[in-house]
């Protein structure tokens, strides 16, 4: 073999194909690296089983399976004597990095480290994800290796990979082990070497570091990608904006508003820390008081203030854990309060994420900025940041927006940007992507990923003549519950914005399954049953057939397995005309229990029981207005979010006439004043406002105008007045003309 040292100045590739084909051919690869490891796996696969089944055989196959290859024989014997201490406490744990629910390995260490007592083994986080590790080989050897925190240090530098945030716990520095695996086989095949799985990406790793004769591993290029003049090009566009955006004191302005509710925070940081009488009423009268531009929305501010007026003890526990005064990191003070903040008061992990970081401003506003998921997940996708892995907690998502902004900000720094701190950074990455008219492309912080970007909230906001913050509150409410319902009068463009938001959040129509619901609807129309046919004989049969649900479940559960990010969205217009516990059947369990699998009514031989998948996202429509139709019951109400689509109320109420502006129909905007005006007759029935899209038509001139009140609106007025005869005589269209808008009158009689 060729001895010659390899070029460290150069990317290494050649020596690395070399070297690793021989490894490869030679067989070394599975005699040195793989055989004996997929043994140990074996012993602990069956300790598993024996662990499910209640035998006693577990702890002698857990000991023999810690192999001192994989772990140091110290904490091979503390472990052991661990499980023959507490074997109750120690078989919990097992069960929950061996659960078999769908759980990423992140997830899997996680749970089980917190159930492994850290005072079992030495050495930190390293050895206690060490043991962790060739725990989770009983899992699956090959996608789940065992770590070691040296080996993956110095193969972090050797290859100029990017070392894990330093809050990171023992599941975030295995979730980056893994990625860094992933990253080696990808570019490793570009070169010709077949790595097949992550094992062998470790083992040739492992082997390249030791012997006598080691080599440098390759560059993984795509981490910092050359700076190439479109680059160049896009950042000297967003210094000049940015600069602008600076200079004009807009900035200033809003981070002075954030670092004023930070102080505020502060002080009511101190009022619980002192256990002072009154930090309950603090805390709701002045850092969660109702003030423009808070970061915790008003509706998941209540939630939060009724838990600490519910349970004080409980809530002070958890804030105390946040806002401590010894040196935890973000992550931890994170974690330790989300642990015990009820899933019950507010759910979802990026909706708590944004509280609890709202919360931590209250140590330091400007280190600590809010987070908003909508703003990073686009500023992810539109820098080609990595994401963080499905599954993380919130202490995780907190954890990777600081390490986007910190690299972003180093960046713009660089590009002579005077930002000084996170929150500025922050909060340019808001403005670029929801502010800024026309909004900036953020500049390229990596090699962009191969999922679709992201629709813009304000660009769709502009479309739908709408506010971004009604749009961003209305994908909030579906991301942290799944199913939402537009409800409101007719008119008010309810399936129009569902149609529209479900395009944007899915990427894709062919995402987006639409259903309307009716009075002979039934549960064999929309999730599954037997259908009539005619067959080739000619004779009539019957056929099990899915409905719409379940399509849509079986597309939204196969796309997940090749992008877990991908969101798909069935839209049910006009839910409640149907007969809902009919149509819905069991399926209003699921609703509630994502997590859950049920036997369906129509269930084949030897299939598994049903469960909705994750990224299905249903999206109702609900007609208020209609008194013929049966009002949701409260079962459905408990399982959805609802959205008002009001004629009489924000951001609808305003929809006609930015519409009529946009077309510049300037002299029809008396039309607007003439429905605001019939809307306030109409107080007493507020489900029967008029909503804006009877008039958004193409070509509107004043003669639709008024063709489109006598023949639409009047029998609409006139079916809910009925019989009052003065009253809908109030409601004639030149009446209304006269005080309201003259303009719209017919300039001669013979008009």
């Amino acid at each position: 073999m060729d001895s010659r040292k390899p070029d460290w100045e150069s990317d290494g590739w050649d020596e690395y194909v070399r070297r690793a084909e021989d490894l490869i051919s030679s067989g070394n690869l599975d005699r040195w690296e793989n055989d004996f490891k997929r043994k140990l796996s074996c012993d602990l696969k069956q300790a598993r089983i024996e662990l499910f089944g209640g035998t006693g055989r577990w702890p002698g196959l857990v000991e023999k399976g810690l192999s001192s290859y994989l772990t140091h024989f110290t904490l091979k014997l503390q472990v052991a004597e661990w499980i023959a201490e507490f074997p109750i406490a120690a078989s919990e744990a097992l069960n929950a990095i061996w659960t078999e629910e769908n759980l990423s390995p992140a997830q899997r260490i996680r749970e089980f480290c917190e159930r492994f007592p850290a005072d079992v083994v030495g050495g930190g986080l390293g050895s206690r994800l060490n043991v962790a590790s060739v725990l989770l080989m009983g899992m699956d050897v090959e996608h789940f290796p065992a770590y070691r925190i040296g080996f993956s240090e110095t193969v972090y530098e050797s290859t100029g990979y990017d070392p894990p945030d330093g809050d990171a716990d023992e599941a975030a520095l295995y979730d980056h082990f893994l990625c860094f695996l992933d990253q080696f086989i990808e570019e490793s095949r570009a070169q010709g070497v077949n790595l097949r799985h992550r094992l062998d990406a470790q083992g040739v790793a492992w082997q390249s570091q030791k012997g006598g004769k080691p080599f440098a591993l390759p560059r993984l290029g795509s981490r910092q990608p050359p700076m190439d003049d479109q680059l160049e090009d896009d950042w000297k566009e967003f210094v000049r904006r940015v600069t602008h955006f600076i200079e004009s004191g807009t900035l200033k302005e809003w981070v002075e508003d954030k670092l004023d509710l930070g102080r505020e925070f502060a002080e009511v940081r101190e009022a619980v820390l002192s256990d002072a009488e009154d930090w309950v009423d603090q805390l709701e009268n002045r850092g969660l008081c109702d003030r423009d531009g808070h970061p915790i929305f008003w509706y998941l501010r209540k939630p939060l203030i009724d838990w600490a007026h519910r349970s004080p003890a409980s809530a002070r526990e958890a804030l105390l854990k946040l806002w401590t005064k010894d040196a935890r990191s973000a992550s931890r003070r994170l974690r330790d309060f989300c642990n015990l903040f009820p899933q019950s008061v507010i759910q979802g992990s990026g909706t708590r994420t944004r509280v609890a970081s709202a919360l931590l401003m209250g140590i330091d506003a400007e280190s600590f900025p809010p987070y908003a998921p909508k703003t990073f997940r686009i500023a992810y996708s539109q820098t080609g940041f990595g994401r963080p892995s499905k599954g993380t907690d919130e202490a995780g998502l907190y954890g990777h927006a600081l390490n986007f902004i910190d690299q972003f900000l180093l960046e713009a720094q660089n590009h002579g940007l005077p930002l000084c701190n996170r929150h500025d950074m922050r909060t340019v990455a808001w403005w670029c992507l929801n502010e800024a008219e026309p909004p900036i492309d953020l500049p390229t912080l990596g090699a962009r990923d191969s999922h679709s970007r992201p629709c813009n909230p304000r660009t769709l906001a502009t479309e739908l003549h709408l506010s971004s913050a009604f749009l961003e509150e209305a994908e909030i409410l579906l991301e942290e519950r799944r199913q939402v319902i537009f409800q409101g009068p007719p008119g008010t463009g309810k399936t129009y914005v569902a149609q529209a938001l479900a395009k944007c959040i899915a990427g894709a129509e062919e995402r987006v399954t639409l259903v309307q619901f009716h009075p002979s609807y039934g549960y064999e129309d929309f999730v599954r049953g037997f259908r009539p046919r005619i067959t080739e004989s000619g004779h009539a049969a019957f056929e099990l057939r899915d409905g719409p649900l379940l399509r849509a479940a079986k597309k939204a559960r196969a796309d997940a397995q090749v992008d877990h990010d991908a969101k798909h969205i069935l839209i049910i217009d006009e839910i409640n005309r149907g007969n809902l516990a009919k149509v819905f059947g069991e399926l209003y369990f699921l609703l509630e229990y994502r997590d859950k699998k049920i036997r369906l009514q129509y269930q084949k031989e030897r299939e598994e029981d049903f469960s909705l998948p994750n990224n299905l996202y249903i999206i109702g429509t609900m007609n208020t207005a209609d008194r013929s139709i049966a009002l949701v019951d409260l079962a459905l109400r408990r399982r959805f979010y609802f959205v008002e689509f009001h004629p009489d109320v924000e951001p609808v109420k305003s929809v006609l006439r930015k519409w009529l502006q946009r077309n510049n129909l300037n002299e029809l905007e008396g039309v607007a004043d003439i429905v605001d005006k019939a809307n306030g007759m109409l107080e007493q029935d507020r489900h029967a406002a008029i909503g804006p899209s009877y008039f958004m038509k193409k070509n509107l001139d004043r003669k639709m105008v008024e063709r489109i009140w006598k023949h639409s609106i009047i029998p609409y007025i006139e079916e809910r007045l009925f019989g009052d005869e003065d009253r809908i005589e109030e409601f004639d269209f030149e009446k209304l003309c006269t005080s309201i808008a003259p303009e719209l009158l017919p300039k001669n009689s013979e008009e």
